[in-house]
């Protein structure tokens, strides 16, 4: 995938307003409920904090976990693919700049071997 700059600079501005907004929530709103309480929670109060608690937990673990793996199941898949296109181009040839003529001899071999 090519990277432009300003592909990268739209992604910082998003890693930016993400962040702002992220600290503000985190840092400012979430803890608003438990400073705005006059008194101690109630029972239903306090388990209603730590039932959100464990769904941000849950939910942010599995963040975590599940796109990385995403993201490397598809570099994977694309990875197979451009290797079936070099695979089909046999013979690959490009001019250089200076005038040279590159080329490259590709030779595939499959093979599959099943145990019973």
């Amino acid at each position: 995938h090519d990277e432009t700059d300003e592909k990268l600079s739209r992604q910082v501005k998003i890693a930016v307003l993400a962040s702002l907004v992220l600290t503000f929530l985190l840092l400012v709103l979430w803890p608003l409920p438990m400073h705005g309480a006059a008194s101690v929670f109630g029972k239903g109060g306090f388990t209603t904090w730590v039932a959100l608690e464990i769904i941000w937990a849950l939910l942010g673990g599995i963040v975590i976990i599940v796109l990385p793996v995403w993201e490397t199941v598809r570099a994977f898949v694309q990875a197979k693919k451009d290797v079936e296109n070099i695979a089909e181009k046999a013979d690959a040839s490009a001019t250089l700049k200076n005038g040279i003529t590159l080329t490259i001899d590709i030779t595939a071999e499959v093979s599959a071997t099943a145990k019973a």
